[in-house]
């Protein structure tokens, strides 16, 4: 599958990728050089907690953290 590069340096994932990678919008990702190719996975979580809370806010609600 094909995919190009704007002029503001954006990729843009196919949705048939996006959906077989269950990637999906403001999702973090890792981008690696390995082997000539580039490699995308979604980022790990820092902790469990911050996993909630992505979950939580993909169900619609809101959070707020505090130091």
């Amino acid at each position: 599958m094909r995919a190009t590069i704007d002029a503001g340096a954006r990729l843009v994932i196919p949705s048939e990728v996006r959906r077989q990678a269950g990637l999906r919008p403001g999702m973090a990702l890792e981008l690696r050089w390995r082997d000539g190719r580039i490699e995308i996975a979604p980022a790990p979580h820092s902790t469990h907690r911050e996993a909630r809370a992505d979950e939580l806010a993909q169900a619609g609600w809101t959070c707020i953290a505090r130091r």
